[in-house]
């Protein structure tokens, strides 16, 4: 309905379609490199905006991470949150992380983030003997 000097109109009926959209990360917002000392905590954040609910699920490699102690690494926590946690990383731990986030429109993957580990214990594996 529209009112004006002139008077008053009234329209057909309107519609509105609202489309899902794909997640899009802000954080992080660049590929990154870390390094760190063999016992060390590394935390990464990851953010998107889009269609909600927006799911997460944190990767080494292509490998979906979960909650729990590794073998050979660290303990992980938040696998499947915005925030990820590796407690006393390891040599095994060094990679590249990154997280999907996912929605009803679709799938996206972060910015990556490279972890290097110095561990002291790993020092001579592959030396000659």
């Amino acid at each position: 309905i529209v009112t004006g000097s002139g008077g008053t109109a009234t329209s057909s009926a309107a519609s509105l379609t609202v489309n899902d959209v794909a997640p899009v990360f802000s954080t992080p917002s660049a590929d990154s490199t870390t390094t760190l000392d063999a016992g060390q905590t590394l935390t990464l954040s990851a953010d998107a905006t889009g269609s909600t609910p927006i799911t997460y699920q944190w990767k080494k490699g292509v490998s979906n991470l979960s909650n729990g102690s590794l073998a050979n690494g660290a303990t992980v926590s938040g696998a499947s949150t915005g925030v990820l946690t590796l407690t006393g990383v390891l040599a095994g731990d060094a990679g590249i992380y990154t997280c999907n986030a996912h929605n009803v429109a679709g799938d996206t993957l972060s910015h990556s983030t490279t972890l290097n580990v110095n561990d002291p214990s790993d020092a001579f594996n592959g030396l000659p003997v």
